[in-house]
Order: structure tokens, then C-alpha cells, then sequence
């Protein structure tokens, strides 16, 4: 280093004649090196190199050395082939062999190139060039105003092209691009392009964005963009993690499928998750909200699981709320649905369960069904029990007045319910009351032999019973019933009753 020491020296090399200078340092470098110390060297050289350009100065002469010539401080030099300098005899490492101490702010070396490299660092084992800042300052600087590099590592016995290291805070490796280019570039044919190692919990590479593009971008003609390997049972391979944004987010352009069946094998994805060993998890979210969440603007699955054995879609909870819960928020006259299953051979929604509660429950506090089933050709709802005891479909209500199972026809030819046994068994049996709508009550006016009764239900073919209920004081019994569809029928006695007398009906259909 020329420090202080070295400006001694030289002030006493002024006081001589130039030319026992310059003949001190030429009998200086005819010395052997292992009989001079590398420190005296240098202050020689450098009065030496200072005397000569006083010299050269004085007489008029340009500041400049050609091949040969000493090496010219302040003044441009040129040489036709390499300067070479080697470290004294006896050298301990990490003493350098050349060190400039450019003080404040300036720069200490620049190359400069118009189309080559710029500085070139070549070690067969060691590191070709190193770099360090104790300040704020960058250790290693690049700039390039082309289309190269501002800076350029190569290996090629194993080791690495640029390392940098850094005991602060601040960038070990920092490249810039004014002009749209890419700030720091590495390219490996076989290993890695760039490789980061942290021993801390910080990042081992970073990247941080100011504006509104990508922090760190990954880019790969066939392979993944980028991928992230974690040896940890607990840690992941690659974390997105967002403050009041969006952890990660995948996106793909590709794919161009317009029908209704967009399979990762026929469309793009934007994010994949990938376990190649049994009982791993592709994909897992986890958060105090929503652990994960999909959306889609273009009529497609927000979320969409495919399997070509297992469960597409799986949910699990070990609370009270639902594995899997579907939320539709669409209002207006053609709302959503909020969980909807489709199966082109199988059952489209499939419910299981361990307990004594429901295989699948459906729940609506608006006044719609809790359950709708709809089908074009089959059942609307099947129920289907393999037990001797238990009913197929079960329904039950526990407030008063309410209806356990009803059933509905929309047209005249329709049924509401229909029970049915193939084998000559029940089609219907019924444990307590029986009430029919069809069924009622009159009155025989006294000295009447006839009663008519309104009753639209009535058709040309229905059975209509007919059974007295009081005393009618006269020996009569019904005789014949005339009906009247859509009207009613009228009850014609044997003979008169002497008092009012009621009557009870039933209207059923042969």
C-alpha cells in the first residue's frame, strides 16, 4: 500500500539528481526478490515511476511508456503486450499482491473496454477477483453502456463464476440495467445459472421491486420457471408470503381450450402442486381465513381437482364445520349453486359417513328445500336402505302441524305419491291416522230421502262411500249415489229420515 511511509521515501528520492533515480530503480529490479521486502519494492517503483514522469515532463517530452518503459502515474500508458506482477518470495496469503487505496469516494480500479471484457480474473483454484467494501460503497461495480456485461465470471474447473460476500446489510452482488435489460445474469451449461447460500434465516437469493413487476423472475423453455427444494420435513420448497397482497400467484397464457372439460393435459395451470410419494400433499394452504382459494372470470372451476383413482377434490375438518363447504353469493332470479357435482357414468355427489348422522345433509333457513333432487329420466330423489328396519327415505318433522314427506304433482295427470309393491306385498301401510282430503261429513235434512253434497274432486268413476251417523228415526239405508263430476254427488235413501241426520263420505278413485 502507499501510505505514509511511502511519501517519505519519496521525498527523499526528490532531493537526488533524476538520474541516480532512475538508475536506483533499475539496480533495484536487477536485485533478487526474495533480498528486498515487497513493501520497499513497491515505494522504489513508485518514486522511480514519479521521478521518471518529472523527468519526461521537464523535457518537454509526452507522458507516456511504450512497451519496456516504466509505468507513468497520471498519464495515459501503452503497452503491445501483458504487464505481469508477481508476489514476492515468501508471500502469505491473503496479503495481495497489488492493492490500491484510492481514499474517499473514488473509484479504486475501472476497466474499460470498447469491446472486450472490461476486467478478467482468472484463478485455477482460488478466486480471479475479489472485491471488498467496509462501507456503504459496492465492492465490485460493472457497467457496460452496450450490450455486454457489466460483469462477467467464468469457471471452469468446478468452482464458481462470481461469489460475493458481504458482512453488512447491503447487496454482495448488486447489478443494475438502466435500459431494460436484466441486472444480474448467470448461465451454467450443466449446473446452476446463479446460485445463492445463506447460513441465516434470510434469503439465500432476493429480489426486491420497487415498481410493479416481479421481484424474481423465472423464465424456461421446457422446464419449470422456477423451483423450489426444501430438505426439511416441515419447511417448504418454495413460500410466498404477502402483507396485505397475494403470497403467490401462478399464471399461464397456454393451453387455448374453449370447451367444457379443461384438464391440465389440455390447458395451462397456473399453479401446480406435485407429491410423487404416497400420502403426500400436492398443494396444502393454511391461513386464519382461507387456506386456499380459486376464482375464475371465464365460467370455468375456480378450484378443480382431477384424480384418475382417488378423490378429486378432498376436504377434512376435525371441528364442526364442514370438510368441504361451497358458498354461492349470486342473487337475483338465476342464483348460483354453492357446491355442484357432475359425473358422466358414476354418482355425481357422494356423501359418507361413520356415525348416526347423515351421509348428506343439505340445511336452508331461507324456505327452500334443504334437499332438491332433479333428474330428466330417473328419480328425482332415491333413497335406498339395506336394513329390515330402517325406511329408505326418511322424513321427519317435530313442529305442530308439519308434514314428514310430501309429495307433489305439478299436472293433473301426474301423482303426487306413489306406493308401489311388484312382489304382492304392502304398497302402502299406515301406523296411526289416515286423513284424506276426499273424505267428509253432511247432513240429511228431515223428511228429505236425498242429500246432495259439492264436491269438485269427484270424477264419472269414482267410489263413493256413504255411512250414517245419527239416528235417522225410520228404518232407510242408502240406495244409490249420483254423480256428478266436478261437482259433486247427491245420496238417495230408501225412505225419508224424521230428523236431521249426518252423514260421513269417502271419495277414492278405482
Amino acid at each position: 500500500m502507499i501510505n505514509a511511509e511511502t511519501k517519505r521515501d519519496e521525498a527523499r528520492v526528490d532531493e537526488r539528481p533524476q538520474a541516480t533515480v532512475l538508475e536506483g530503480a533499475e539496480r533495484s529490479r536487477e536485485k533478487p526478490r526474495d533480498q528486498t521486502s515487497r513493501r520497499k519494492m513497491l515505494v522504489r517503483a513508485a518514486a522511480g515511476l514519479a521521478a521518471a514522469g518529472a523527468l519526461l515532463e521537464a523535457r518537454g517530452e509526452a507522458a507516456q511508456a511504450a512497451t519496456g518503459s516504466p509505468f507513468i502515474l497520471g498519464a495515459p500508458n501503452d503497452a503491445s503486450t501483458t504487464t505481469e506482477l508477481g508476489p514476492t518470495p515468501g508471500f502469505t496469503p491473503p496479503n495481495p499482491t497489488l492493492q490500491i487505496d484510492a481514499g474517499g469516494d473514488a473509484t479504486a480500479v475501472t476497466g474499460t473496454s470498447s469491446s472486450g471484457a472490461g476486467v478478467v480474473g482468472i484463478s485455477t483454484s482460488g478466486s480471479g477477483v475479489i472485491g471488498q467494501s467496509s462501507g456503504s460503497g459496492i465492492a465490485v461495480g460493472g457497467v457496460n453502456s452496450g450490450a455486454g456485461p457489466g460483469v462477467q465470471g467464468s469457471s471452469s474447473g468446478g468452482g464458481n463464476g462470481v461469489v460475493g460476500v458481504s458482512a453488512t446489510g447491503a447487496a454482495s452482488v448488486l447489478g443494475s440495467n438502466l435500459h431494460g435489460g436484466v441486472g444480474v445474469e448467470g448461465y451454467s451449461p450443466d449446473g446452476s445459472g446463479v446460485s445463492g447460500f445463506s447460513q441465516s434465516a434470510n434469503a439465500a437469493v432476493r429480489g426486491t421491486q420497487a415498481g410493479s413487476g416481479a421481484a424474481v423472475e423465472g423464465i424456461s423453455a421446457s422446464g419449470p420457471g422456477v423451483r423450489g427444494q426444501s430438505n426439511s420435513g416441515t419447511a417448504a420448497g418454495v413460500e410466498g408470503s404477502g402483507g396485505s397482497g397475494i403470497g403467490v400467484t401462478g399464471a399461464s397464457s397456454g393451453g387455448g381450450n374453449t370447451g367444457t372439460d379443461p384438464t391440465p393435459s389440455t390447458a395451462g395451470v397456473g399453479v401446480r402442486g406435485r407429491n410423487d410419494y404416497g400420502g403426500g400433499i400436492g398443494v396444502e394452504g393454511t391461513g386464519g381465513l382461507i387456506g386456499v382459494k380459486g376464482a375464475s372470470s371465464s365460467g370455468f372451476a375456480g378450484v378443480m381437482g382431477v384424480s384418475t383413482s382417488g378423490p378429486g377434490v378432498q376436504g377434512r375438518t376435525s371441528g364442526s364445520s364442514a370438510g368441504v363447504q361451497g358458498v354461492n353469493l349470486a342473487a337475483g332470479n338465476f342464483p348460483g349453486v354453492g357446491v355442484a357435482g357432475g359425473s358422466a357414468n358414476g354418482i355425481g355427489v357422494s356423501g359418507f359417513a361413520h356415525s348416526l348422522n347423515a351421509g348428506v345433509q343439505g340445511s336452508n333457513d331461507g324456505g327452500g328445500p334443504g334437499v332438491e333432487g332433479v333428474s330428466t329420466n330417473g328419480p328425482g330423489v332415491l333413497g335406498q336402505s339395506n336394513s329390515g328396519t330402517a325406511a329408505g327415505v326418511d322424513g321427519r318433522n317435530a313442529t305442530p302441524f308439519g308434514v314428514g314427506v310430501r309429495g307433489r304433482a305439478e299436472v293433473a295427470s301426474a301423482t303426487g305419491v306413489r306406493a308401489e309393491n311388484p312382489f304382492n306385498g304392502f304398497a302402502l301401510r299406515v301406523l296411526g291416522k289416515a286423513q284424506f282430503s276426499t273424505a267428509g261429513s253432511a247432513t240429511i235434512a228431515a223428511g228429505s230421502d236425498a242429500a246432495t253434497v259439492a264436491n269438485s274432486n269427484v270424477t264419472a268413476n269414482s267410489h263413493i262411500t256413504a255411512t250414517l251417523v245419527g239416528d235417522p228415526r225410520f228404518k232407510t239405508a242408502v240406495m244409490w249415489v249420483d254423480r256428478s263430476p266436478g261437482v259433486g254427488f247427491t245420496i238417495h235413501f230408501i225412505a225419508a229420515v224424521k230428523v236431521n241426520t249426518p252423514f260421513t263420505f269417502l271419495i277414492v278413485e278405482p
